[in-house]
């Protein structure tokens, strides 16, 4: 592909959930099977291809000329994700290089069952997990 962050492409799956902490067990078993799909099996293009269109419409919509403090934000993402300036003014020829089995291979190889976290925030009980993680 033609992107080129330093030192590597990195990423973060973020999934959130609203739930009674009696279902923590069943919320915590659903993350990991949603998991285990990803790294297992390529989505489906149309997917992807949506995924791909709200970037490029998000993109076009904040960054007008007079957008100073979303370029402001922008600029400084590009530099701490270690990107260059042609990487994001080549945007699109990015997106179109991301493949549904690149997708799938990274996900396999970032994300491992064995370290993941399910963050809890509420405040009539805790929810604890039997694993290490």
């Amino acid at each position: 592909t033609g992107y080129t962050a330093q030192p590597e492409g990195l990423c973060y799956f973020d999934l959130s959930a609203s739930a009674d902490s009696v279902n923590m067990p069943l919320i915590d078993q659903l993350i990991k099977n949603i998991a285990k799909q990803l790294s297992r099996h390529d989505i489906p293009q149309e997917e992807l291809e949506r995924d791909k269109q709200s970037f490029r419409e998000t993109k076009a919509q904040a960054l007008t000329d007079d957008a100073t403090s979303e370029w402001k934000r922008v600029l400084g993402e590009v530099w701490t994700n270690g990107e260059s300036l042609a990487d994001y003014d080549n945007y699109d020829q990015v997106l179109a290089s991301i493949t549904t089995r690149e997708l799938r291979k990274m996900f396999s190889r970032i994300f491992r069952p064995d370290r993941y976290a399910v963050v809890y925030v509420g405040s009539h009980a805790t929810y604890q997990h039997n694993n290490k993680h």
